[in-house]
């Protein structure tokens, strides 16, 4: 509808996605601690594997998060055009 600001909308959009991504962070952060923190090696075991899966969740969605909130930074910036 013409004169209406849905602003807040996309506040909830970027609010929701970057809980998203701080939930995958807390999974990936849980399943890193489970197995042991430490950066993982080069052994083919099974726990090995737990830790670089875990150690690229947590780092991934730490990049992930910082890139929503770079996302979120102009819709407090800048006026929706009208």
């Amino acid at each position: 509808r013409a004169g209406t600001n849905p602003g807040w909308a996309l506040h909830i959009v970027r609010a929701v996605t970057l809980l998203v991504v701080l939930g995958a962070g807390v999974m990936a952060w849980r399943q890193w601690s489970s197995a042991g923190v430490q950066e993982p090696g080069n052994a083919g075991d099974s726990g090995a594997r737990v830790r670089l899966l875990g150690w690229l969740g947590v780092f991934s969605s730490a990049l992930f998060g910082i890139v929503v909130m770079a996302q979120w930074l102009p819709v407090f910036f800048l006026d929706m055009c009208t």
